[in-house]
């Protein structure tokens, strides 16, 4: 068995650059790229509000009462089942 991981590979471009590089999800579903990062593509103000929501503690829940360190943003008890 192959137990060998290939590195990731993002793509880090601009927003005005972003369409010279093709079809980027589609060569992420293909797994050409593991992802992208779009350097800046929001307004520094909207930045720095996302920050400081973020920062806010009491936005943070713990879904895994097993597993201390793992949080999430938003609504973390989501009953998958029931949502199908």
């Amino acid at each position: 068995m192959d137990t060998r991981v290939d590195p990731p590979t993002f793509l880090e471009t601009s927003p005005e650059a972003l369409g010279a590089h093709g079809n980027i999800l589609e060569q992420i579903h293909r797994g050409e790229r593991t992802g992208v990062v779009v350097r800046g593509a929001f307004p520094a103000a909207l930045v720095q509000a996302g920050v400081e929501h973020l920062a806010d503690s009491t936005a943070w829940t713990s879904p895994n009462r097993g597993m201390p360190g793992i949080r999430v943003f938003g609504v973390a008890n989501v009953d998958c089942a029931s949502t199908h």
